[in-house]
């Protein structure tokens, strides 16, 4: 897709949901997000690897659950495993 000054930009993918994210942050989410639409339920420590915490900044992972829990995006089930929150499947 071109703009009208000339410059390409990239167009949304059709199967996703949400804008692209604006931020790390955002991005981080989106990654936790999208490995549970692809697994349904995980432990904590398995989303990290899916998502490639590993890669992230130190307290990038904790922030990005964080913020998917408080914002419906997934659901806590207990001490340890995650799944997709009912706000994530109606973006």
């Amino acid at each position: 897709m071109v703009d009208h000054s000339g410059m390409s930009r990239q167009k949304k993918p059709a199967d996703s949901v949400t804008p692209w994210p604006h931020s790390r942050q955002e991005a981080e989410v989106e990654a936790v997000v999208s490995a549970l639409r692809g697994y349904g339920v995980l432990t904590r420590a398995r989303l990290a690897e899916i998502c490639g915490a590993a890669h992230w900044s130190d307290s990038g992972f904790r922030a990005a659950l964080a913020k998917a829990v408080s914002s419906g995006r997934i659901r806590r089930l207990g001490d340890d495993l995650y799944e997709i929150g009912e706000r994530s499947s109606a973006d």
